[in-house]
């Protein structure tokens, strides 16, 4: 028997049960991985009759799914489409008329089989409705559901190559024997059912040059990515395409979409079918060869919640060796509103987090010293963190006794006893008896920082101080801060600017300033605690760590 019989009869599993199809579930001739298609030229006709059935006498039922329903099909023989027992009749057949078409066997005692056929209705030049290719010399067949037919019905048979009619050519077969015989061969057979003439169709290829290589298991090319992104509410297109070899005929390469755990059943999906060569039965060029890859794509009309809850199977099926398949799993993605909704959110917080770092940087600074000591390397022994170096002349009262009040207690008070540092205040560590330039240059040069205090009254009297002989730590520490730059000044202004500013400063004060604004310490009494704004900003200025303690004679 010709092997494309099954190309033509579906005969499928043979599943019993005890009552007829409801109506609202869909004939399913997927449920059968073994179905194979028919397919059918618009405009021929179709006697199908099944082959295997358990009793002649039995009640048989047939129902044709298209759309998704369920209809029945018709005994009136008047027609297009009716049934005859296990016969079935297909007449004129346009598009409209694919589906699933399935044969309920009813026998005495109730049970029922079930027989499914798929038939599929293209245009007339569509590849799909082409037999197996020839392509060795020898006997061509008329295919076995056409010389069928015209046997059962007493049907006439002729044969067209090419469209056109080859005379004498009355038999069930030709002989091909050599390039000249290349062509498309129409094995047509004309019956007459009910007072009127239908014709049935069986094209076969035949092009002695090519060669097919059939894949042992097929290969999936597309998809590739076991996660798809997809939006719910909105449209999505699958596509799943497999390559079964080369010159495969394609009938038998199929590329199928399956869901796990439900059916594509849902009005939502949508599948269409299609293969990558058009013409295969051109075989007039130097290479007919091409690849035979099916495709199958699957459209969503509206992603939903349950789409994400299930798995979508790339399945191929070829000639030889078992399915494979390829799973995809649909990952919901944000929305527009959502993802300017969540860019709005880094936004802002970006702002509140620069915000914050710029209004407590000082605070994080200190927090971090904490807990991560840090200790500089200083060129040489420094044995003081501070030289803190202050106007000595006369001034008015109130000032003058701010500044004591400052230098004498309020300094000392939070950064040596709270804060650990280590001062040298001059009139206050000094030793009697010491020459002062000596002792400046050597305090100055194991200090870490210069503190240089600034009076409401500065001004005049600092440039005039600093000219003279007690004014020499002035001129040393910005010597070494501007010049030699081994010392950082930290300035401290008590009270408010003068309204002519410092403009009577020595330069290297005034680069000072316009490198740094001073500190601001009032000259009401504060609170000398070491977690104000004020020194907060002083400590920030310090060293990050104390001197350690040295003994005596470095000092």
């Amino acid at each position: 028997m010709d092997t494309l019989l099954r190309t033509f009869v579906l005969l499928l599993t043979l599943r019993r049960t005890s009552s007829l199809p409801d109506p609202e579930v869909p004939v399913d001739c997927d449920a059968d991985s073994e179905l194979d298609e028919y397919y059918l030229s618009e405009g021929e006709s179709l006697w199908f009759a099944l082959k295997w059935v358990s009793d002649p006498e039995n009640t048989f039922t047939w129902y044709w799914n298209s759309t998704q329903d369920v209809l029945p099909v018709s005994t009136d023989e008047t027609e297009l489409v009716h049934a005859d027992g296990p016969a079935l009749f297909l007449l004129n057949a346009t598009r409209g008329r694919s589906g699933c078409f399935m044969a309920w066997e009813e026998d005495q005692s109730g049970s029922v089989i079930e027989h499914f056929l798929r038939v599929n209705v293209v245009p007339e030049n569509s590849p799909l409705r082409l037999y197996d290719k020839m392509k060795l010399r020898g006997v061509l067949y008329c295919p076995s559901p056409v010389q069928d037919t015209c046997v059962q019905l007493n049907g006439k048979l002729s044969w067209y190559k090419d469209a056109v009619l080859l005379p004498d050519q009355l038999s069930d077969h030709v002989i091909v024997s050599g390039p000249e015989d290349e062509g498309l061969y129409d094995c047509v057979c004309t019956w007459t059912h009910q007072q009127h003439l239908y014709r049935s169709v069986g094209s076969k290829p035949v092009c002695l040059k090519e060669h097919s290589t059939v894949l042992d298991e097929v290969k999936i090319l597309i998809p590739f990515e076991e996660e798809r992104l997809a939006t719910a509410g909105y449209p999505l297109l699958l596509n799943c395409s497999v390559l079964c070899g080369t010159n495969v005929e394609q009938h038998k390469c199929k590329a199928l979409w399956r869901t796990e755990p439900s059916t594509l059943t849902s009005k939502r999906y949508n599948r269409t079918q299609m293969w990558a060569h058009p013409r295969p039965a051109d075989c007039n060029s130097t290479d007919c060869s091409t690849d035979t890859i099916a495709t199958e794509l699957l459209t969503i009309a509206r992603v939903s919640a349950e789409d994400f809850q299930q798995q979508f199977v790339c399945k191929g099926v070829g000639p030889f060796g078992e399915p494979v398949s390829f799973t995809v799993r649909l990952s919901p993605t944000q929305s527009m509103v959502s993802l300017v909704a969540a860019g709005t959110g880094v936004l802002l917080l970006s702002v509140l987090l620069a915000v914050l770092v710029k209004c407590f940087s000082i605070d994080l600074a200190l927090l971090g010293r904490r807990f991560i000591p840090f200790r500089p390397k200083d060129s040489g022994v420094k044995v003081f963190d501070a030289y803190v170096v202050y106007q000595g002349q006369p001034q008015d009262k109130p000032t003058e006794e701010a500044l004591a009040r400052f230098v004498s207690q309020d300094l000392p008070h939070v950064l040596e006893q709270q804060c650990g540092y280590r001062l040298f205040i001059h009139g206050r560590d000094d030793l009697p008896g010491e020459d002062r330039v000596e002792l400046v240059e050597e305090r100055i040069r194991k200090s870490r920082r210069l503190i240089v205090v600034l009076t409401p009254g500065s001004g005049s009297e600092v440039s005039e101080t600093y000219q003279q002989p007690e004014g020499y730590d002035w001129q040393v520490g910005l010597h070494q801060a501007l010049v030699q730059r081994e010392l950082s000044v930290i300035m401290v202004q008590l009270g408010d600017m003068p309204p002519e500013g410092y403009s009577h400063l020595p330069p290297a004060l005034q680069h000072l300033f316009q490198r740094s604004a001073p500190i601001k310490w009032s000259l009401k009494p504060q609170a000398a605690c070491a977690n104000s704004r004020f020194w907060k900003r002083v400590r920030y200025l310090m060293p990050a760590t104390p001197v350690r303690r040295h003994h005596q004679s470095l000092i």
